[in-house]
């Protein structure tokens, strides 16, 4: 029974030579380091607080860095998104909160 472990080994790797290079060849290159995108955290200010309602009506959500602009992977590797996304991100001393819309 070991002598057919390294054979089917070998017709895995043939496999997924065959059938996953195309699809690798097909994704678009990895963008450099000038083209990747960050997003600052705004701090909350002492006395400060966030409520976890679904509203983003405090203030901090006002002065927060928006993140927009997405592309999609799929099914339109790199083309804008189809639907409008925005983020933002926010922390106090305990807690890290992300907003999207």
């Amino acid at each position: 029974m070991t002598s057919a472990a390294p054979r089917l080994t070998r017709l895995l790797c043939l496999f997924f030579a065959v059938f996953a290079a195309p699809a690798l060849a097909q994704q678009p290159p990895l963008p450099n380091a000038q083209e990747r995108r960050t997003i600052a955290a705004e701090r909350l200010a002492p006395g400060e607080a966030i409520t976890l309602d679904g509203n983003f009506d405090e203030a901090v959500w006002r002065r927060a860095q928006v993140a927009a602009d997405f592309i999609q992977i799929d099914p339109d590797n790199g083309q804008p998104a189809t639907e409008q996304t925005e983020f933002r991100v926010v922390f106090g001393a305990d807690a890290i909160y992300i907003g999207v819309i």
